[in-house]
């Protein structure tokens, strides 16, 4: 495969007619699947989907107008069996205004299935506007990272510019995930409140009673949850963030993010990694002065299953701590850092958070711990580089990871109480005209 310039991506890029496959006509891409002499996709949608009024309704969403104020990107590898409930759940979206209407990308990347021709094929009958494309990419470009900076990129070229603030939006989710029937509402609803990235929930189905593997790998992953939630609501007792007040979550997954076209385009839009794109992205919004809100409102459910597409992602992370002999987890699964280390880095978070928003100052009044460079921050901050790019940093100066993660549970769950007795500090809320505490 040649290696033309559609995306700016090292060392891979896509051919310059990829955005143009998205934008097929739908009876184009009917005859494209016709022509492969395959038997027809069988109807899955139960009857209330298949009756005309319901789909010539939606369809006059998007009468008149130059394009949708939302585009909901999905890349799909090998995910024909997923394709009904995905198109479903999208089709069940409720709450959004006459403006509000959106389409559907489907990247199938390498696919040995039919996974194209299930997304138009349900999504033509649930009435939704799906463009696909089918695309064939070198290995080591192959991976989710890469197919969602190719989706997010034509998604930009399809949206309106001209809807107001948060009005154009690319929304992300994965093909083995139900999004709420709120979700693209919440979504635009929180982008139009003043934040440039919003991070949903992610809830994980629960296992089969008669999955053993499954049951203990659940228990294992809602203790990470719990520690993950206990060190959020410690951050926010010690250096709350005005752009993000509580109740938050913690959870930066592609399988529910949602961006304004404005911060996508300003942080250059999504990282092409084989893993971890979607906290990447989060960071790089940061690092532009945007804001990122981990709304409690928006929700998706991901499937439980642990042969995934993403090679360290949830389905590896489930297949480990499902393993029944604790050696075959990695130290990362059994071990996280002390969390006495985690509040000092939160002390200084807070106390650069407050020079920050002062005058530039000589370089020994940034108290680091050692963390970061004082001299460096200083020139940082009379460049007037965003404070984002400071908690980026202090989050991934942690400590190699040492205590059980039962016991830093107990640890988190122990300073959390005592500080919230000692007091609750209100945090007045960039979205809000009240303090929440």
């Amino acid at each position: 495969m040649s290696i033309p310039a559609f995306v700016n991506v090292a060392p891979p890029k896509l051919p310059k007619d990829l955005s143009g496959r998205f934008l097929l006509s739908e009876s184009a891409a009917l005859k494209t699947n016709r022509s492969r002499s395959r038997p027809p996709l069988p109807s899955r949608f139960p009857e209330w989907m298949r009756e005309k009024p319901l789909r010539r309704a939606i369809r006059q969403r998007s009468a008149g107008r130059t394009g949708p104020a939302a585009v909901v990107t999905v890349p799909a590898r090998d995910e024909e069996e997923n394709m009904p409930p995905l198109m479903e759940a999208l089709a069940s979206q409720g709450g959004l205004a006459g403006r509000d209407f959106f389409e559907v990308f489907v990247l199938a990347n390498n696919c040995m299935d039919r996974t194209a021709a299930a997304a138009q094929h349900y999504g033509r009958r649930a009435g939704l506007v799906v463009r696909t494309a089918n695309v064939s990419l070198p290995a080591d470009v192959a991976h989710v990272g890469t197919a969602r900076r190719l989706l997010a990129r034509a998604a930009l070229q399809r949206i309106a510019d001209d809807r107001g603030p948060g009005g154009g939006a690319v929304l992300t989710t994965d093909a083995d995930t139900k999004p709420a029937v709120d979700w693209v509402a919440e979504n635009l609803r929180a982008l139009r409140e003043g934040a440039d990235c919003v991070c949903g929930r992610v809830l994980v189905e629960a296992p089969d009673p008669a999955d053993l593997i499954g049951r203990r790998a659940a228990r294992w992953h809602g203790l990470r949850r719990r520690h993950r939630r206990l060190s959020d609501r410690l951050a926010w007792l010690i250096d709350p963030e005005p752009d993000d007040p509580w109740p938050r979550h913690t959870d930066e997954a592609g399988a529910s993010l949602a961006i304004t076209a404005e911060a996508l385009r300003r942080c250059g839009g999504f990282p092409a990694l084989r893993c971890g794109e979607d906290r990447a992205l989060a960071d790089a919004v940061r690092r532009a002065g945007g804001r990122v809100r981990h709304d409690p409102r928006v929700s998706v459910r991901t499937s439980r299953r642990r042969d995934g597409r993403c090679p360290g992602g949830l389905a590896d992370l489930l297949t480990r701590l499902g393993s029944a002999s604790s050696s075959d987890q990695s130290e990362t699964d059994r071990l996280v850092e002390d969390p006495r280390r985690w509040e000092r880095r939160l002390h200084v978070r807070a106390a650069l958070r407050r020079i920050w928003s002062r005058p530039p100052a000589p370089a020994e009044r940034y108290e680091t711990h050692g963390l970061l460079d004082r001299t460096a921050l200083a020139r940082r901050h009379a460049a007037g580089e965003p404070f984002g790019g400071i908690v980026a940093d202090l989050n991934a100066a942690h400590d190699p990871p040492t205590v059980p993660l039962k016991d830093a549970v107990q640890r988190l769950s122990d300073r959390v109480a005592q500080l919230t007795v000692r007091r609750e500090p209100p945090c007045q809320s960039a979205f809000s005209n009240r303090s929440i505490r």
